[in-house]
């Protein structure tokens, strides 16, 4: 379980409760609740939050997740992966990679960003971030993936390459902490620094970040 505010200020608790983490029809739904009973002037949430720490851990290759955004204002999903080092070095030393990050007040935009000691934080407008624009992309199913190598992180988009960043000349473990085993981590949080920058509107809830498949290849 983790408390609201634990993250960028984000409002959820983060529960391992079925209403909020569930299988329904072979996909897994992360849904967002409003607490019951509940009171708009202390407004509260409950979602999910699950990663593969521990359990399945990769160094390099691809990444594709299949899945479709929640719409709502407030919302804030994501599909990202942390070093296994942070639990020995912490964050951000031992770098981030966000394969799909979205706000639902800005809903034809997804990003993928990097994350590291020399940058971190809102790395918009450098190179360590991609933007994709696509009208109505809470509509459907996308897939959304990472092409990681010892020189290379490409970022995609049903298929489409979006991000390319290659590890910089000389480059040392603060500016390219990717030559480790990552775990991957899939959230639906509420408000917080960016998701909350136009408030949460109660009426979206049950909000649902709804995951077909996750799948992992390494090259042979």
């Amino acid at each position: 379980l983790m408390p609201p505010g634990t993250v960028n200020d984000e409002l959820q608790t983060y529960t391992n409760s079925t209403e909020n983490i569930l299988l329904n029809n072979g996909s897994l739904y992360i849904r967002a609740k409003k607490d019951n009973p509940f009171d708009p002037n202390q407004p509260g949430y409950t979602s999910g939050r699950i990663n593969t720490a521990g359990k399945v851990e990769l160094q390099y290759g691809y990444w594709e997740i299949r899945a479709k955004l929640p719409r709502g204002t407030g919302t804030w999903p994501a599909i990202w992966m942390l070093n296994s080092e942070i639990f020995t070095v912490g964050w951000p030393y031992c770098g981030e990679i966000d394969i799909m990050e979205h706000v639902g007040y800005d809903p034809d935009r997804v990003f993928f960003s990097i994350h590291n000691t020399n940058s971190y934080g809102n790395v918009g407008g450098t190179d360590q971030q991609g933007t994709y624009y696509l009208s109505g992309v809470e509509d459907d199913f996308h897939t959304y993936a990472i092409e990681w190598g010892p020189t290379y992180i490409y970022g995609y988009i049903d298929g489409v390459q979006y991000f390319n960043y290659n590890k910089p000349a000389g480059g040392d473990y603060d500016d390219w902490p990717y030559d480790n085993p990552f775990f991957l981590i899939i959230n639906l949080a509420i408000g917080g620094e960016w998701g909350g920058q136009q408030g949460v509107d109660n009426s979206i809830f049950p909000a649902s970040f709804i995951v077909d498949y996750v799948r992992m290849f390494t090259k042979i």
